[in-house]
């Protein structure tokens, strides 16, 4: 990953880390309200529906107390829809799905078909004995079972409102501290990923301080092998560095062949020197030969044999020189190769 790239991340990220958690905060916030909201409606539903249920059976003892004083059958139709109103009242409480209330929902139930099975035996055999009274305990169960809903129906509400304050609490917190947590983690990150950049360009600093001191005795202690560009530059510097050490090596090496050569071409020309002073000391001897001559033939003669012996040796000592020439000659040859190819690395350096 690229410089460029980790930098736009990291200013990037916090800022869509925050974004992201202002409108999960706000979302949260907004289906904790209407979930609380319809639930309190229900509670509020259920609070109203049990009050009609206490109200139904209140006007259930009120028919029976009418019937038992009459017995028309207007008055045995009234506790009829009185009874039918009370159990669809109970289904829209049931409709509701409270969980608090489907055990007390299932009492109503069981009285209201003991109320219902009480009214059919009384319509089928016309005995009221105890009606009264068998419905009147139906009923003041039913009413207590009702005031019972009602209660356990608050105490849901009051639960739901301190479930619904301690979430929007923790909302509140969250939209508080998680910005500055994002913020010092950012921090953190930009903190860390600034010191691994500079740890690397020390090494490079380092090595570029210590070339301007003419010091090439530094080394890289691993390959960097990252895609960044950073890694990318140290890699360069070192493999650079490392042919530098290389070529200096071969002209030092280039060097020393030279000097050993060059001290071989000296000592060549020591021998020259020294067989032309040979020569000359010939020559010299030739002459004082060649003054003998005009004493007489016999000592011309003598010295014309000195003469041949001594120009032999001349010749043989031109000959000698003339070798040591060639071999100087060929010497100079090949310090002068050496030397163009120390030339030649000089340039490639």
């Amino acid at each position: 990953m690229s410089m460029r790239m980790k930098f736009i991340l990291i200013g990037v990220l916090p800022v869509l880390a925050l974004w992201i958690m202002g409108i999960f905060t706000l979302s949260n916030i907004r289906d904790i309200d209407s979930f609380t909201s319809e639930l309190i409606d229900s509670y509020v539903k259920a609070i109203e529906l049990a009050d009609k249920i206490k109200a139904s059976v209140l006007n259930i003892r009120y028919d029976v107390a009418a019937y038992l004083q009459s017995e028309t059958e207007s008055n045995r139709n009234l506790i009829k829809d009185h009874i039918t109103t009370l159990e669809e009242t109970m289904r829209n409480l049931s409709d509701l799905d409270i969980d608090t209330n489907k055990k007390k929902l299932d009492e109503l139930t069981q009285y209201v078909d003991e109320l219902k099975n009480w009214v059919a035996e009384v319509e089928k055999s016309g005995i009221t004995s105890n009606l009264e009274e068998k419905i009147g305990e139906i009923v003041n169960r039913i009413l207590k079972t009702a005031d019972e809903i009602q209660d356990i129906t608050k105490e849901d509400i009051v639960k739901s409102e301190d479930k619904l304050i301690k979430q929007i609490d923790l909302s509140y917190t969250l939209q508080l501290y998680a910005p500055i947590i994002i913020l010092l983690a950012s921090a953190c990150i930009t903190l860390l990923f600034s010191r691994a950049i500079f740890s690397q360009l020390s090494a490079l600093m380092n090595a570029a301080w210590k070339m301007k001191e003419d010091d090439l005795t530094f080394e890289f202690k691993t390959e960097y092998k990252g895609k960044d560009e950073i890694s990318r530059l140290l890699e360069s510097f070192r493999i650079a560095t490392h042919h530098l050490k290389e070529n200096i090596g071969i002209v030092k090496g280039n060097a020393s062949r030279i000097s050993e050569e060059m001290d071989v071409i000296t000592s060549s020309m020591k021998d020259v020197a020294g067989r032309l002073d040979d020569i000359t000391n010939a020559v010299a001897n030739i002459s004082s030969k060649m003054e003998g001559i005009s004493a007489s033939i016999q000592e011309v003669t003598a010295g014309a044999e000195e003469i041949s012996a001594a120009t032999k040796s001349v010749a043989d000592n031109a000959q000698e020189a003339a070798e040591f020439s060639s071999k100087s000659a060929e010497l100079a040859r090949e310090g002068g190769h050496i030397i163009k190819e120390v030339i030649d690395n000089i340039k490639d350096i």
